[in-house]
């Protein structure tokens, strides 16, 4: 590998050719591959820095990806910027693993080129050092973590508190789930996109399919559904028929902190509620449903990477 600039964040790193393809390793983005073709349409979008964290951030969480024409397309049109409360998550889970025993004091330095706010970075999905900060401020009004001022604004250290171990292990109850729950309408009329489709997306992207109408219970449906979203490591929520189970049952999962996948039938998409249609939306046709089914899979592995089952 030789000495060059990263493609997606511009900083820099070990560079190699590899079958068409480069071979990118550095320590915001860490470990990847991307179609030399694409290099230089990167370059032209790269200058927008939201466009740029989310790319590193992606490449960080989905390590030894190859990042090819159709990637790069969804990557910087379709690929959704996590919220403050999913940035937050990420960061407090960054600090967990850095963190050996309880009480221990986890050295930060938010300067320009340290290693440390390169890898908070791609670690949140950051923007620079003042989303890194505010991110930083927020658990700290959760009373999540501590913070400790060593020299400068920008030298501290931060101690995750009890209540932030709650926290994390309250959000980590999912991070071993090979669950993928479906929330849809249960009429006949979409009973074809769930066996042709959405079942078999699941299923081959290595997780384990489940709706709630498939799954045997005694108790309360409400109660039951929730119990299954709270198990699920993803939720695909098809919006097709705005039913208004479906809608509680996506805003569960999005309060949850779950990563939900909103699908809706192409035909439907002009009824679904306003506050939705800013979500990135994976559209489908009655007609092509083998095409819905590659979409999802790649959508699932995109976003999650894949599972064990």
């Amino acid at each position: 590998m030789t000495d060059q600039i990263c493609p997606v964040c511009c900083g820099q790193a070990k560079v190699a050719k590899a079958d068409h393809a480069l071979h990118v390793y550095c320590h915001r983005c860490c470990d990847f591959f991307i179609d030399k073709e694409v290099v230089d349409d990167f370059q032209k979008e790269l200058k927008d820095i939201v466009i740029t964290a989310k790319i590193s951030g992606w490449a960080r969480e989905n390590q030894r990806v190859k990042i090819d024409n159709k990637t790069f397309v969804w990557l910087v049109n379709k690929l959704e910027v996590p919220n403050v409360y999913e940035k937050a998550q990420r960061l407090i889970k960054w600090l967990n693993k850095k963190t050996v025993h309880p009480g221990q004091a986890v050295p930060i330095m938010l300067l320009p080129q340290h290693e440390s706010l390169i890898e908070l970075l791609s670690v949140c999905w950051a923007c620079n050092d003042v989303e890194v900060n505010y991110l930083i401020s927020y658990l700290l009004d959760k009373n999540y973590l501590t913070i400790n001022r060593v020299r400068s604004y920008e030298d501290f250290t931060l101690t995750i508190t009890p209540l932030g171990f709650s926290y994390i292990e309250e959000i980590q109850k999912n991070l071993n789930s090979n669950l993928g729950f479906c929330a849809m309408w249960f009429d006949e009329s979409v009973k074809p996109a769930w066996e042709q489709a959405i079942e078999p997306a699941i299923k081959a992207a290595g997780y384990e399919a489940k709706r709630i109408d498939a799954h045997p219970h005694n108790g309360v449906i409400v109660d039951e559904i929730i119990a299954l979203i709270r198990g699920s490591k993803f939720v695909v929520a098809d919006l097709t028929g705005s039913r208004g189970g479906v809608y509680y049952e996506a805003g569960f999962a999005k309060g949850f902190g779950l990563e939900t996948i909103f699908t809706c039938r192409e035909d439907c998409l002009s009824d679904l509620h306003f506050d939705v249609r800013h979500y990135n939306f994976l559209k489908w046709d009655s007609s092509k449903y083998e095409e819905f089914k590659k979409n999802l899979i790649f959508r699932i592995e995109s976003t999650l990477g894949r599972g064990n089952k």
